[in-house]
Formats: C-alpha cells, structure tokens, sequence
C-alpha cells in the first residue's frame, strides 16, 4: 500500500496556508501602531484606486417625483452602485435603470482638504441610516402595515426629510465609527513616567451646499461645526479652482487690454 501524500492533497494544504496568510494579514492591521496602520491603509486605498481626496466631497442625490435618495462620492451618479442604494418595497417600487432627468443633486457636503477618512466615515454612517429608516418603522409602523402595497412603498421610498435630519446628526458625531469627533491624545515628551495623557475632542468643521435653501429646515437642529451655502453643488473643489483661475485670468487679460487703449 503506497502511504504517501498524494499531490493534489499537498496543493490543497499549500492553498489553505496562502489564505490563513492573507486574513491574518488583514486581521493585524487593526493592532499595528498609528504609523503602520497609516501606510497599510493607503496601501489598500492604492490597490481599490481611490485618490487621496475620496471621501472629501459627498453628494445626496434626491428624485424629482418619490424622494428617493442616493449619496455618492462623485457629482454624477454611477448607475449600478446606486442601484443598490434603491430598496425594493413592492412591484414597481424599484426602477431597472436611473433617468438623468429624475435624479438631480439635493445638497452637497464638504469636508476640508486631507479629511477624506472623516468623509468617508459620514458616507458609511448616512448609509446604514438610510437602511435603518427602510427597515425599522418605529412608531409608523401600524399605519404602514394598514396601508395596500402600493401605498406602503411609496412612503417607504420617500426618504427626503429622513436624509436631511440624518445629515444633521451625522454631521453632529452620530453613528458608529464616525470620525467627524474624535479625540486626540496628546503625548508631552516632558511628562513625567505615569502621568495621563492629555486628551483633546477635535471636531472637523463641515460646509453643506444647497440646492433648495428651505431644506435645511427639515432638520429640528444643525450641529455648531456645519456651515450652510446655497448654490454650487455640481462642481468639485478642483473645478471650483479651475474655474476661479480662469476668472483671475480673463480679469488680468481684460485690465491689460484696457491700459493697453488708454495709453
């Protein structure tokens, strides 16, 4: 009788230890020091092909028609990641493809420069809300279930003023993992041996640009940290930039070519 380890047996041990590898790999990163979880997470940030401002702008996107809602990192909506978004609560109640002419910005956040793990944080947290409103009715919840089908989804789909006072909360350190407050321990090198660390909150102030400027009074309240600007919601930072260069510039050319005819 041949006792030996057949070949196929080995390649399936060498393929679970290639795996164990990787998820311990993984699984590490949340112990590594500040430095080193730093780098692992642009590493993988490299590797998804996000740029170092993901997250830095957000934008809510809301239906002309049901006030369904969508957020997106990007001014113009990528149709299958925000199909997904869109729950289905009854027969018709879930389109098979965005219309460009529905779907139109509702509002805008901005996170300052180097804060797109804040924003992203936001992002997370704005979308586990919204899926919570979907899925726990609360108090609503005898009306709803008295109501047809029909009826239900379209309340269900109407999220509108449930995403603005989530913005509002979010934006005031709601939500789990949410990095918009956070605190800072601050290290003196002078300290004595044993002393505690000195901890400080640091709030990440939070710009919203509206489309409509009623919609923030959907909001009961809007935390100290979040600045209101009516306006200018399909244009990223960059573009803004762009844009206020070109300005400067056409200004220089036309102060030049009025010396140039009065002298």
């Amino acid at each position: 009788m041949n006792s030996s380890t057949p070949l196929t047996s080995f390649l399936r041990f060498s393929v679970g230890v290639s795996r164990i590898s990787v998820r311990n790999e993984s699984t590490w990163a949340r112990y590594r020091p500040d430095e080193a979880r730093k780098r692992f997470r642009h590493k993988k940030m490299d590797e998804a092909g996000f740029s170092e401002t993901h997250g830095e702008e957000l934008w809510v996107f809301n239906h002309l028609t049901t006030d369904q809602i969508i957020y997106s990192t990007k001014p113009v909506l990528d149709h299958n990641r925000a199909l997904k978004q869109l729950p289905f609560n009854g027969k018709k109640s879930k389109p098979a493809k965005l219309r460009k002419d529905y779907w139109k910005p509702m509002a805008k956040i901005r996170f300052p420069k180097g804060e797109g793990e804040v924003g992203r944080s936001v992002f997370q947290a704005l979308r586990e809300f919204k899926r919570r409103h979907e899925l726990e009715w609360g108090y609503q919840a005898e009306s709803l279930y008295n109501q047809s089908r029909s009826d239900r989804a379209k309340d269900l789909n109407r999220q509108k003023a449930n995403a603005i006072a989530d913005m509002a909360a979010v934006l005031g350190g709601a939500g789990k993992g949410n990095l918009i407050q956070h605190t800072i321990v601050q290290v003196t090198p002078g300290a004595e041996k044993g002393a505690e660390p000195v901890t400080q909150l640091k709030v990440v102030p939070a710009t919203v640009f509206w489309a409509n400027k009623h919609d923030p009074e959907f909001a009961a309240s809007w935390p100290e940290n979040v600045k209101h600007r009516l306006g200018n919601l399909e244009m990223t930072r960059s573009e803004e930039a762009e844009l206020l260069m070109e300005e400067q510039q056409a200004g220089e050319d036309n102060g030049a070519a009025l010396k140039a005819v009065e002298a």
